[in-house]
């Protein structure tokens, strides 16, 4: 609507001005009929009719995935081949926080069943079901916030390695002592979208730059803080 772009269209663009344009040789009509080609249905029946069923009737269970075994693998050959545990396994943290500093903490995130990523901060009535229930604030466990001299409700300053800002803070037991937790989603710094901006923090703010060697996935919890009353 209005002077919105598709996502896809804004990658094709985005891909031209960095140099990589080339593999991105097609226009947003040519992804739509590349996407639906494989379920047998043409963009034109799509806008005629709205919704399409498509594929066999659902049923329980399945006859093969997409795997060496074509089963489940809870051991993966796959990774053994290229050199990784076969079988997920507990290692130890990057980084952990101090334990002789009572303003250490790790900061994990997570979503809020009401907001899609930060896709839906903009939107007026999630917006206001996240400032009606005081939803933007960075959860703390209860004794820890204790002992800094916090009372529930406080402005707290939280700072990374890369990135600060400031937060109120919610005292809760539903959190392990050693962690903080901020709700992914917010801290939209764009001027346009008027009804995000500036609204809480950014996980993403504080994240160093480090991926999970086997399967290139950001690793978001990797992350210590501290975390002092303002």
């Amino acid at each position: 609507m209005f002077d919105t772009r598709p996502g896809t269209q804004i990658i094709i663009e985005l891909a031209k001005h960095l140099g990589v344009g080339r593999y991105f040789a097609f226009n947003l009509e040519e992804a739509n009929h590349l996407r639906l080609k494989p379920l047998g249905v043409s963009v034109e029946e799509l806008k005629g009719k709205g919704v399409l069923f498509v594929g066999a009737q659902w049923r329980e269970g399945f006859e093969s995935l997409d795997t060496p075994s074509g089963k489940v693998e809870i051991y993966s050959s796959t990774l053994e081949k290229l050199g990784f545990p076969p079988v997920p396994r507990w290692e130890e943290p990057l980084v952990s926080p101090d334990p002789k500093d009572p303003h250490s903490f790790r900061l994990l995130h997570g979503k809020q069943a009401f907001h899609t990523h930060a896709m839906t901060a903009n939107q007026p009535y999630l917006m206001q079901i996240s400032r009606r229930y005081d939803l933007i604030r960075l959860w703390m466990n209860r004794r820890r916030g204790e002992q800094l001299g916090l009372n529930d409700g406080d402005l707290v300053q939280i700072k990374s390695l890369v990135g600060e800002g400031k937060i109120r803070v919610k005292l809760t037991e539903g959190i392990h002592p050693s962690c903080v937790w901020l709700p992914s989603g917010y801290g939209v710094f764009s001027r346009h979208l008027g009804t995000a901006y500036d609204v809480g923090l950014s996980y993403n703010d504080f994240l160093p730059t480090l991926f999970d060697p086997t399967v290139g996935h950001a690793m978001s919890s990797e992350i210590i803080v501290q975390v002092k009353k303002v």
